[in-house]
């Protein structure tokens, strides 16, 4: 069995960067892209505090049935 290392931020906290482009927000640490959210599926960005961001996500069922 091969090991796979992986960074995950497991503590709450990270010294990653974000970077708002026109289309989507992109997530990255030590220059490694950690996750990008197309704007469309945000629905509201909360600011708690200085250090805080959260992010609210659609929850519309956009599935066919």
């Amino acid at each position: 069995m091969d090991k796979v290392k992986q960074n995950q931020f497991v503590k709450g906290w990270n010294y990653g960067n974000i970077t708002i482009t026109q289309d989507e927000i992109v997530f990255d640490c030590n220059e490694q892209q950690w996750i990008t959210i197309p704007h469309s599926e945000v629905s509201n960005v909360i600011i708690p505090a200085k250090n805080d961001l959260n992010i609210e996500f659609n929850h519309e069922d956009t599935e066919p049935k």
